[in-house]
Protein backbone atom coordinates (compact mmCIF):
# COMPACT_ATOMS: atom_id res chain seq x y z
CA UNK A 1 0.00 0.00 0.00
CA UNK A 2 1.32 3.25 -1.03
CA UNK A 3 -0.34 6.67 -0.39
CA UNK A 4 0.88 10.04 -1.25
CA UNK A 5 2.39 12.48 2.00
CA UNK A 6 0.04 14.62 2.08
CA UNK A 7 -2.61 12.63 2.41
CA UNK A 8 -0.97 10.69 5.07
CA UNK A 9 -0.04 13.46 7.19
CA UNK A 10 -4.18 13.88 7.68
CA UNK A 11 -4.69 10.69 8.49
CA UNK A 12 -2.04 10.83 11.34
CA UNK A 13 -3.65 13.84 12.51
CA UNK A 14 -7.20 12.17 12.20
CA UNK A 15 -6.05 9.21 14.23
CA UNK A 16 -4.67 11.09 16.93
CA UNK A 17 -2.38 8.41 18.43
CA UNK A 18 0.76 9.00 16.18
CA UNK A 19 3.68 10.85 17.05
CA UNK A 20 3.47 14.55 14.94
CA UNK A 21 5.71 13.93 12.27
CA UNK A 22 6.33 10.08 11.85
CA UNK A 23 4.50 10.24 8.12
CA UNK A 24 7.12 12.72 6.91
CA UNK A 25 10.08 10.98 8.52
CA UNK A 26 9.35 7.58 7.47
CA UNK A 27 7.66 8.45 3.84
CA UNK A 28 10.85 8.40 1.85
CA UNK A 29 12.43 5.49 3.61
CA UNK A 30 9.32 3.17 4.28
CA UNK A 31 9.50 1.43 0.91
CA UNK A 32 12.71 1.85 -0.02
CA UNK A 33 14.33 -1.42 -1.55
CA UNK A 34 10.53 -3.08 -1.11
CA UNK A 35 9.65 -5.58 -3.87
CA UNK A 36 6.24 -6.59 -3.71
CA UNK A 37 4.06 -8.45 -5.68
CA UNK A 38 0.93 -5.25 -6.01
CA UNK A 39 1.23 -2.47 -5.27
CA UNK A 40 -2.09 -0.21 -4.42
CA UNK A 41 -2.21 3.77 -3.64
CA UNK A 42 -4.99 4.38 -1.23
CA UNK A 43 -4.56 8.29 -1.38
CA UNK A 44 -7.85 8.52 -2.95
CA UNK A 45 -9.33 5.04 -2.67
CA UNK A 46 -10.81 3.64 0.49
CA UNK A 47 -9.95 -0.01 2.16
CA UNK A 48 -12.55 -2.14 0.12
CA UNK A 49 -11.62 -0.36 -3.15
CA UNK A 50 -8.31 -1.34 -2.64
CA UNK A 51 -8.94 -4.92 -1.93
CA UNK A 52 -10.79 -5.21 -5.06
CA UNK A 53 -7.69 -4.09 -6.77
CA UNK A 54 -5.58 -6.66 -4.73
CA UNK A 55 -8.06 -9.38 -5.74
CA UNK A 56 -8.47 -8.54 -9.44
CA UNK A 57 -4.37 -8.51 -9.85
CA UNK A 58 -4.82 -12.33 -8.08
CA UNK A 59 -7.45 -13.25 -10.67
CA UNK A 60 -6.22 -11.99 -13.68
CA UNK A 61 -2.47 -13.21 -13.19
CA UNK A 62 -0.71 -10.43 -12.57
CA UNK A 63 0.06 -10.50 -9.05
CA UNK A 64 4.02 -10.63 -9.62
CA UNK A 65 6.44 -12.69 -8.08
CA UNK A 66 8.25 -10.69 -5.67
CA UNK A 67 10.41 -13.33 -3.87
CA UNK A 68 11.82 -14.39 -7.79
CA UNK A 69 12.68 -11.02 -8.53
CA UNK A 70 14.62 -10.48 -4.70
CA UNK A 71 16.07 -13.65 -5.28
CA UNK A 72 17.55 -12.71 -8.86
CA UNK A 73 18.67 -9.33 -7.35
CA UNK A 74 20.45 -10.88 -4.55
CA UNK A 75 22.44 -13.44 -6.54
Amino acid sequence: MHCGLRELERREVARGDRIAGQARGQFGIVHRDMVYDIEVDTTEIGAAAAAAVIVERIRDGTAGAALERMRAGLT
